[in-house]
């Protein structure tokens, strides 16, 4: 009975951490998905201005919010960076657009005793950062 509860208890961890590792891989593809069609767009509209937001910058992001909540991300969670610009907007310069994720698990309360969560974090913090070549014509 000792011998299987000691088993049960590194059978847990495995199975803790694969879920883990597979919610953070799963939610980083639906971060990059976003940050490709973020990308996109703001390749062919690279004259979007921030602040205060014009229409164009409004279509960015929410285009980045609906490939998020595609991919089961949540949007308070997420920080989207306005499109980064090379020195001369020419088109086939590149233009960089990247997002930030805090993701938490319903596993990241989880402490077993003595054990603590074995190094596990309780939060990850993801980054996706597209990088593609501007399309538009002056």
């Amino acid at each position: 009975m000792v011998e299987a509860a000691v088993a049960f208890m590194f059978l847990l961890l495995i199975l803790l951490v694969m879920y883990e590792m597979a919610m953070v891989f799963s939610s980083y593809i639906a971060l990059l998905n976003c940050s490709v069609q973020g990308a996109i767009y703001a390749s062919a509209h690279p004259n979007m201005v921030e602040d205060p937001p014009d229409e164009e910058y409004q279509q960015y992001v929410s285009i980045m919010q609906a490939e998020a909540l595609a991919g089961g991300l949540s949007w308070k969670d997420m920080t989207v960076h306005p499109p980064q610009l090379p020195p001369t907007v020419q088109p086939g310069n590149p233009l960089t657009v990247t997002l930030d994720y805090r993701l938490t698990t319903f596993a990241s309360e989880i402490v077993f005793p003595m054990f603590g969560r074995f190094g596990l974090p309780t939060e990850y913090w993801i980054t996706a950062r597209t990088a593609v070549p501007i399309r538009w014509e002056p």
